[in-house]
């Protein structure tokens, strides 16, 4: 019994590469028909000699379900009665070239089976969504936010073993608390091997059912909304696993991957030259911001499908196709979901080329800051005196994210605190200061989970987060020092209203031998000016002067060597008045005590 569900229409749209709500049509779509439950299936594989389902309501025989082809387009589809939820379901697909069937996955399916087991499971997308209010600001909110500052997490290895909806109280509580204004997770899209964190997606559609079902994921994503925190997911436009279940060769030929090109990882690459591809693509992004609620998308990969044009790829031009393809997703999210934030996964990838991305995260400015920081003072680079910054704006002239994600503290690179040279208290101090120097400069913050704990160890997927730290006064803090910073941070617009990398003038820089670098981000307008004072040396420096433009009460607003954060207690009593007393070639001056290892904020009252 065949359901006509499929149009003409998508047929054409489909095929010019412009179906961007393909998760609505194909997949498995529990439905009524003629007074009759059951669920339609539909599915893309345009050189398949036949498709058959499979499943418990046949005993997995492939000759009892069959599915019929259009007559054009290559979509097989068929209303099966008495199927519904819960119901394990696979595709069987006979190849033209002849062989033996191909017993896959549904590309579209809404859940999987956990990993190891791979059949696809008939589920709907309903939910009693509660985040009307965030949703409805949405709209009122600029894109990206004025101020952002993400938490990344990788959530199986949070807390342990757990559900989307049964860690979301205590992981909302603790974002919430930190002050963070997002949460990034990496990729929750469904994938066989754990190791790959998710970065090798079979289920497009699909979160992984390792933590629960999709209802679960909602839950935590309406539970954030409803308490001010945004949602961004890690997504996978790039490549894909080989896995016999999954894409690669899913009806025999090529036709989800592009052939000619091999990935290092032994990844395959998406045939973004494929109209069909692009659609089924774009529709997967748009499947997440209008099904979950998410507010936007990180893409991982970008790097491979612009630069690969063959084995060891070829960094003399982007791909064309791969540039307005990209063009493609990020119109597409902006004409269908304005208020979404994107992102491109690494600033050093882009091309010349407008890419459309909202944010690009600058991962190079991290390697570069996470070295000068791990060096001791004496081995640190001093051209021109400068510490590391931003790179210049990107060429698309986007904003930066300056990121300390999980590439920083995994694959034997360290946690941040192991990098950081000396004694137990001077890497604790440098740790500090690192945040500090992190929200001072022009860029959104982003950090990976356990920054907060102090961590020792590197993260790894097979372990949760070393809560046990937060009995440490000493780890505990770091916490405290983030919260401040993230109040500060949105609180001032100083720090985020003109966020490029030229809105900020370096005061001093290399003072008292290299120890000292102060930088001022300047207000605009009514705001008020933020002076940032760093102190690089292990003892306190007295009666340092810094240059200022305006007279009155500056107040401290940030420590990181005070007593409650861990530190000796030196500082500036709260605050200091500017004297009418030139320096650096500004009017007024202020006599600043610089503690040691530390970063002080001021602000004029």
């Amino acid at each position: 019994m065949t359901h006509a569900r499929i149009t003409d229409d998508d047929v054409t749209l489909l095929a010019a590469g412009s179906h961007y709500r393909l998760y609505e049509k194909l997949g498995a779509h529990p439905a009524t028909v003629e007074g009759t439950e059951g669920t339609h299936f539909a599915v893309w594989a345009p050189t398949a000699r036949s498709v058959a389902l499979v499943g418990d309501f046949n005993d997995w025989n492939a000759e009892a379900t069959a599915l019929a082809p259009r007559s054009s387009g290559g979509i097989w589809e068929a209303f099966v009665p008495d199927v519904g939820q819960g119901e394990l379901y696979k595709l069987e697909i006979a190849p033209k070239a002849g062989g033996r069937g191909l017993v896959r996955s549904d590309p579209f399916g809404f859940r999987h089976q956990q990993p190891p087991k791979t059949a696809s499971i008939v589920w709907n997308l309903d939910f009693a969504w509660q985040d009307h209010e965030w949703c409805g600001s949405r709209r009122r909110r600029p894109c990206p936010p004025s101020a952002m500052s993400i938490y990344a997490m990788h959530f199986g290895s949070w807390i342990g073993p757990t559900t989307y909806r049964e860690a979301a109280p205590r992981l909302v509580d603790h974002v919430e608390k930190l002050g963070f204004t997002h949460v990034l997770l990496l990729p929750v899209m469904e994938h066989p091997f754990l190791g790959s964190w998710g970065y090798q997606t079979t289920g497009y559609f699909a979160p992984t059912s390792r933590y629960g079902s999709p209802q679960d994921l909602m839950c935590l994503v309406d539970l954030l909304h409803r308490r001010g925190i945004g949602v961004i997911l890690d997504w996978v436009p790039s490549c894909f696993p080989s896995d016999e279940h999954g894409l690669a060769r899913f009806d025999g030929t090529a036709l989800f991957e592009r052939s000619s090109v091999q990935l290092e990882s032994a990844e395959l690459l998406f045939d973004a030259r494929c109209p069909e591809v692009r659609s089924f693509l774009i529709s997967s992004a748009l499947f997440w911001l209008d099904r979950y609620h998410v507010d936007g998308l990180r893409a991982a990969g970008v790097g491979s499908l612009l630069w690969a044009h063959g084995p060891g790829g070829d960094r003399s031009e982007a791909d064309d196709v791969a540039v307005s393809f990209l063009r493609d997703v990020n119109t597409a999210i902006a004409d269908h979901f304005p208020h979404a934030v994107t992102i491109a996964d690494n600033a050093a990838c882009l091309p010349e080329a407008d890419l459309g991305f909202a944010l690009t995260c600058d991962r190079a400015w991290s390697r570069r800051t996470l070295d000068y920081f791990g060096r001791e003072r004496s081995a640190r680079p001093r051209a021109n005196g400068l510490m590391p910054l931003p790179g210049g704006s990107p060429p698309d002239g986007r904003e930066r994210i300056l990121p300390f994600g999980h590439d920083d503290v995994s694959r034997g690179k360290s946690s941040l605190i192991a990098r950081i040279p000396g004694d137990e208290w001077q890497r604790f101090a440098g740790l500090r200061l690192l945040f500090a120097y992190q929200f001072a400069v022009p860029g959104k913050k982003l950090l990976f989970m356990g920054a907060e704990l102090g961590q020792i160890n590197e993260w790894s997927h097979d372990f949760c987060l070393e809560w046990g730290l937060l009995e440490y006064p000493m780890h505990r803090v770091f916490g405290d020092l983030l919260r401040q910073l993230n109040h500060i941070y949105v609180e001032e617009p100083a720090l985020w209203g003109r966020d490029r990398p030229g809105r900020l003038e370096w005061v001093v820089q290399d003072g008292s031998d290299g120890a000292v670098h102060v930088l001022e981000r300047a207000g605009g307008g009514d705001a008020r000016p933020i002076l940032v004072a760093f102190n690089f040396s292990s003892a306190p420096l007295h009666g340092h002067r810094v240059g200022v433009e305006r007279g009155g009460f500056w107040e401290e607003i940030v420590n990181t060597d005070a007593v409650e954060l861990g530190g000796s207690g030196q500082g500036n009593l709260g605050g200091k008045r500017a004297e009418p007393v030139a320096a650096h070639g500004k009017p007024y001056s202020l006599e600043l005590t610089l503690p040691p290892l530390a970063a002080v904020y001021m602000r004029p009252e």
